[in-house]
């Protein structure tokens, strides 16, 4: 009975501790090239990053063509001006969601450059502004 109260006790606390998370990042573990990301911003999105390449597709609905398997696919996304290179011997990008600001970020962590989901009503990342160019008005603060 104690052993069954620990248990439960100690999955209670892992799902707690869960669900208050305000930022979900993916990992950067040694080896893994790929890695699957479900936002907590909408239960429906499933990403999968290649952390090398910072390619991204999106899980979604194909065409069946025989009637084996699943209709599911994953639909490469658009990324904008993300730089063309050959595959890197470690990760290289990372998809960071937070959550109290709906945003969802790919980042490169190396450099820092990154792009944003869901600027584009096309559902393309889009690069964020550069605002090192003082004369850009979106970059100004103003009272």
């Amino acid at each position: 009975m104690k052993k069954a109260f620990v248990f439960v006790a100690l999955m209670l606390g892992s799902v707690l501790g869960s669900v208050g998370q305000d930022v979900v990042q993916t990992s950067t573990l040694e080896g893994a090239r790929y890695e699957v990301i479900q936002s907590p911003l909408d239960k429906a999105v499933t990403f999968r990053l290649d952390k090398f390449t910072g390619t991204i597709d999106r899980l979604g609905t194909c065409p069946k063509d025989d009637g084996f398997g699943s209709n599911k696919c994953w639909k490469e996304m658009v990324v904008l001006e993300l730089p063309r290179v050959a595959p890197a011997a470690k990760p290289r990008y990372q998809i960071i969601i937070n959550v109290p600001s709906k945003l969802t970020i790919l980042m490169q962590i190396d450099t820092g450059r990154s792009w944003q989901l869901g600027v584009d009503p096309q559902d393309r990342w889009s690069p964020f502004i550069d605002c090192t160019d003082k004369s850009n008005s979106v970059c100004l603060w103003r009272p």
